[in-house]
């Protein structure tokens, strides 16, 4: 959890943007046009855009990278966690369990499976401010590849649209242009190389230095 302060910033910082928020609570929902098309990434690529460290706190490093044209950033986070790769992935597939390390998830529900590999799946996120800021959810295509020269796993989520699951009362559909997991093997030391990439805007009226502020901790989180 965000620490004390940090919570009563971002609360002045909602106060003082609280017209565009009502703004937001008060604009209709609207149905989705396309059955299950991908949301275009923004490009994210090349040495113009180098990653940068904004924080090493507790293990865990995490960067960020400029987009030319863009108001959000991407963010990456790599760790090293104690345990065998087998215990790490057993957490990550279990999705009855995903809310108690996903920061602010509240709940994930399937709505259809394509493979063992590939799922579409509705994420709900709580907000951090109910009576500010609606709830976001995320319509995402899930898939698994599993590297085996490397020893390595990805779970890759990207937003999509899908004309059988309308916008929810309530709730802002965000968009996740790129969330990326790695897990390596790290055999000989029994433990897991965990890194994790990802470009999301939230939508919405919540003005975007803000998104920004509460988004660079979230990969820690």
């Amino acid at each position: 959890m965000m620490k004390l302060y940090k919570y009563i910033l971002l609360v002045l910082f909602f106060l003082i943007y609280s017209s565009a928020m009502a703004q937001e609570n008060a604009a209709p929902n609207s149905i989705l046009e396309n059955n299950l098309s991908n949301i275009e990434p923004l490009t994210v690529s090349g040495e113009e855009n180098p990653w940068s460290l904004i924080s090493d706190s507790e293990g865990i490093k995490t960067y960020k990278k400029e987009i030319a044209g863009s108001d959000i950033f991407p963010l990456k986070a790599v760790t090293v966690l104690n345990a065998q790769i087998e215990k790490v992935l057993t957490l990550m597939l279990d999705d009855n369990r995903a809310t108690e390390w996903i920061d602010l998830l509240a709940e994930i529900k399937l709505i259809k499976t394509y493979s063992d590999r590939q799922y579409t799946l509705l994420y709900e996120m709580a907000s951090p401010f109910p009576l500010l800021v609606k709830k976001r959810d995320f319509l995402l295509e899930s898939n698994f590849s599993y590297h085996i020269k490397e020893e390595k796993v990805t779970l890759s989520l990207h937003s999509v649209e899908d004309d059988t699951v309308p916008l929810q009362k309530g709730y802002v559909r965000g968009n996740i242009y790129k969330s990326e997991w790695n897990f390596i093997d790290l055999k000989k030391e029994g433990k897991t190389l965990v890194s994790m990439e990802y470009h999301v805007d939230p939508r919405g009226l919540i003005p975007k230095w803000i998104v920004r502020t509460f988004q660079k901790s979230w990969p820690h989180q």
